[in-house]
């Protein structure tokens, strides 16, 4: 028997799918309408392995439902205001506010992507419910997934560090520091290198190894500023024409029609298979660290200006760029639960064994500073690969 077609007061049935998605020490199966986790994956990879649905540590499912939705938002918030940690972001941790729910489990809404989270009290299984239009959505999907990587990664003595990473001939640079630091602007430069491969461009993962660190990126939106879009004339042309958005896959901006008129932008919003396909170099999920570079602008004339550190040095950098570090006690109550936080302890650990094993450096970047880019990490490179 055929199927009735849906009277306009039906919404189409959406195609859905579920994948399992991991991450070292993290495994997450997730389900949904199929064009989201289609962006899901693409997003997340190379970094989290996708496969089929398999045994996973947590369940994550999105709900398109306007109805449950609008159910959610007239119970209104819990009496007490009470409002919990969810997601780390570079300076600060997003809080939201509990909601009632008539249940055991926590319900949380986030009024700017217009999501609801529920979670189970044990954390396992967490359901997003949000209404029938819009792509915001699947920046929140990511949000949950990569959240309990980070949960999973901290707890295993992983550091997560607020940084830019690519790999110049197999040898793993990290650019480590806060917003307007050049990061951007010296991961640009370094993937028109021959022998460059894109990491991450705002988080990578470092592992302390026994002859000496590894490093993997955790996949965040990339934001290129109008003013370090000007210093690359055809990577400027190429987003003004791209129709890329982060929140869209690479098949569906290639539908997106083109206007043909290359407006001013005050930044743009890619993925990071965007950047990459924009850019013109392969991605991988992992390699050896051979340096830490922590990057400043100098605003002066001058060029660019590498100084060795010591290792109390590079420890005290550090500090200021893990993320979460101006609440290194806690971690995302919503997703890893009220007392969860890794150790104090075996964080700074684990800070005093990457500094004692990985060279860093500093990085002064003058006005004429990346006109030596290349050969200037080209040699740094040399010296991570033989520990001069």
């Amino acid at each position: 028997m055929s199927r009735p077609a849906p009277t306009c007061c039906e919404p189409p049935v959406e195609a859905s799918r579920s994948l399992r998605l991991v991450y070292p020490g993290t495994a997450v199966l997730v389900s949904g309408a199929a064009r989201h986790l289609d962006w899901l994956e693409e997003f997340m990879g190379p970094d989290f392995a996708a496969g089929p649905p398999g045994p996973a540590g947590h369940s994550v499912r999105l709900e398109i439902d306007s109805g449950r939705y609008l159910d959610l938002r007239r119970a209104g918030p819990d009496p007490a205001g009470t409002h919990l940690d969810c997601f780390a972001l570079e300076s600060i941790t997003v809080r939201l506010p509990l909601w009632r729910s008539g249940s055991d489990a926590l319900t949380l809404l986030d009024a700017e992507y217009r999501v609801f989270y529920v979670v189970s009290p044990d954390r396992s299984e967490i359901r997003l419910i949000a209404p029938r239009f819009g792509l915001a959505v699947r920046n929140s999907l990511m949000r949950v997934v990569r959240e309990l990587a980070m949960i999973g990664t901290e707890r295993a003595g992983g550091l997560v560090l607020h940084g830019a990473a690519v790999l110049l001939g197999g040898h793993g640079l990290v650019f480590a520091g806060p917003k307007k630091a050049g990061k951007t602007s010296l991961l640009l430069h370094l993937l028109s290198h021959p022998r460059a491969q894109y990491v991450a461009n705002d988080r990578v993962v470092v592992t302390a190894v026994d002859d000496g660190a590894m490093l993997r990126g955790l996949p965040t939106i990339v934001t290129v500023r109008e003013r370090t879009a000007r210093l690359f004339p055809e990577l400027e042309r190429r987003l003004a024409s791209s129709g890329f958005h982060a929140w869209s896959t690479l098949a569906e901006s290639a539908r997106r029609p083109r206007s043909g008129r290359h407006g001013r932008h005050a930044a743009w919003t890619l993925s990071p298979p965007q950047l990459a396909a924009i850019m013109g170099v392969g991605r991988v999920p992992e390699g050896p660290l051979r340096a830490l570079v922590f990057p400043r602008v100098v605003g002066g004339p001058g060029g660019l200006e590498l100084t060795r550190l010591g290792s109390a040095e590079v420890l005290d950098r550090l500090s200021g760029v893990l993320f979460r570090s101006r609440w290194p006690a806690r971690q995302a109550e919503m997703l890893a639960g009220p007392d969860a936080a890794p150790a104090t302890g075996a964080r700074e650990r684990a800070c005093r064994q990457l500094a004692a094993a990985v060279p860093g450096f500093e990085c002064a970047l003058g006005r004429d500073a990346f006109r030596t880019v290349t050969s200037a990490f080209d040699r740094l490179a040399g010296v991570g690969a033989d520990g001069g």
